[in-house]
C-alpha cells in the first residue's frame, strides 16, 4: 500500500493516507482500529484503501492517543461520534464499527487459551474483583484518573475510570454496552 504518513495535532500524532490521495472534495474515508490498534490494524485494510482510490477517496488511517497501549488512558471513537460539537458531527456521513464495540462484554468472555482476567495479566478473579472494587472507590471519590498500580495485559498503564469502564456492569462511561436497564 503506497500513501503518505503526516503528523496531525498539537501532540504531533501521526496518520497515514493511502487511496486517493488528492480526493474530491475533500472526502475520505477515516479508519479506526480497535482497542490495542494502531496502523494497518485488520486484515481487508490492504482492500479498502484500494476501493476507497477507486471511488476517488482518500483513507485516513490517524494514529490515536489511545492506539497500541494507550487504550488504558482513553476511550476516543464512539465517545467523539457521541460528544463532538454537533456542527463538526454534521460532516460525517456515517461510521462503521466492527468487531465487538463493547469492551467490557469482549473482556468478560472466556477465551479457548481461558479466562479472561488471566489474559490480563491477573492472576486470579478474585484479584480482578479486588482491583474493580479499587477503581471503582477511586472513581466515586473524584479520582478517576488515577493510574493503578496494576498494569492491564501485564504491560498497559490503565487509569482506574478506564479500568471500570472496561470491566464494571452499569458504568455510566461506556458508549455501547448492551446491559439491560437496572430494575
Amino acid at each position: 500500500m503506497l500513501g503518505s504518513l503526516f503528523r496531525y495535532g498539537a501532540a504531533g500524532l501521526t496518520a497515514f493516507q493511502s487511496g486517493c490521495l488528492e480526493p474530491h472534495h475533500g472526502q475520505c474515508v477515516i479508519y479506526l482500529g480497535g482497542l490495542t490498534d494502531g496502523l494497518l490494524a485488520c486484515p481487508y485494510v490492504d482492500q479498502l484503501s484500494e476501493a476507497c482510490g477507486d471511488q476517488q477517496l482518500s483513507m485516513v488511517q490517524p494514529v490515536l492517543s489511545s492506539s497500541y497501549s494507550g487504550f488504558g488512558c482513553c476511550q476516543i471513537a464512539v465517545h467523539f461520534l457521541a460528544r463532538a460539537p454537533s456542527a463538526l458531527r454534521r460532516t460525517i456521513r456515517g461510521a462503521v464499527l466492527q468487531a465487538p464495540v463493547s469492551d467490557r462484554e469482549s473482556n468478560a468472555a472466556d477465551t479457548p487459551s481461558g479466562p479472561q482476567w488471566a489474559s490480563h495479566g491477573l492472576s486470579s478473579q478474585e484479584e480482578h474483583d479486588t482491583l474493580l472494587r479499587e477503581a471503582q472507590g477511586l472513581v466515586a471519590s473524584g479520582r478517576g484518573e488515577t493510574l493503578l498500580a496494576t498494569k492491564y495485559y501485564g504491560v498497559v498503564p490503565i487509569t482506574a475510570a478506564r479500568y471500570s469502564s472496561l470491566n464494571a456492569r452499569g458504568d455510566k462511561m461506556p458508549q455501547c454496552h448492551v446491559d439491560p436497564p437496572s430494575s
